[in-house]
């Protein structure tokens, strides 16, 4: 028998928020976000 669905349900809502967060320090440009790449040669 696996973990409680709280458990299971805890852990997804973590492993996303954390997922979102390093796409956009990595600026990954994840279809959700507003703000473009930052990109530091740009014209």
């Amino acid at each position: 028998m696996g973990p409680h669905p709280a458990v299971a349900a805890i852990r997804l809502a973590v492993r996303r928020t954390l997922h979102d967060l390093l796409a956009e320090l990595a600026g990954a440009g994840t279809p959700g976000t507003s703000s473009p790449p930052a990109s530091p040669s740009a014209p």
